[in-house]
């Protein structure tokens, strides 16, 4: 790079993700998805002499897995909490999600008790010039898109 500037992933990404409870605040992610993949299941109920329309009947809301890929860093907050939750210490966050665009908040997410469910470590190959990535899979009871 000319100038002497170095180089930062984080620079390149442009997602924040706070979980205050325990201190993490990292910027530098690749990759959030699942943050719009909540559904709802329904039963479809005919009753007899209403010919008009058939009922719907909700049961309950399904809310999808939000997944998280970022290039490792050490220490990662997300390693030491899934550590954490393998000696049996399970515990559910509050964390937000931020879009930032040129460091300026565009949009946000408040998952009000996020659980890992799944943490993925990279491969690794020498003849590869990709970055090398942490993926994390979290569960939880719903979240809240903030206007902004």
């Amino acid at each position: 790079m000319s100038g002497g500037a170095k180089w930062s992933a984080e620079r390149a990404y442009d997602f924040h993700v706070a979980i205050p409870t325990v201190g993490i605040v990292v910027q530098g992610f690749r990759r959030v998805s699942g943050l719009g993949t909540n559904e709802s299941e329904y039963e479809i109920y005919r009753e007899g002499g209403d010919n008009t329309a058939p009922h719907v009947l909700f049961n309950h809301t399904r809310n999808g897995k939000i997944t998280l890929e970022w290039a490792i860093r050490h220490p990662d907050p997300f390693v030491i909490w899934w550590l954490t939750m393998a000696t049996g210490m399970i515990t559910r966050h509050p964390m937000t999600v931020t879009l930032l665009e040129n460091r300026i908040p565009r949009a946000m997410w408040i998952i009000p008790q996020a659980l890992i469910s799944r943490l993925e470590f990279p491969e690794l190959d020498a003849l590869s010039s990709e970055v090398a990535t942490n993926k994390v899979e979290l569960i939880h009871n719903g979240l809240i898109p903030v206007p902004m």
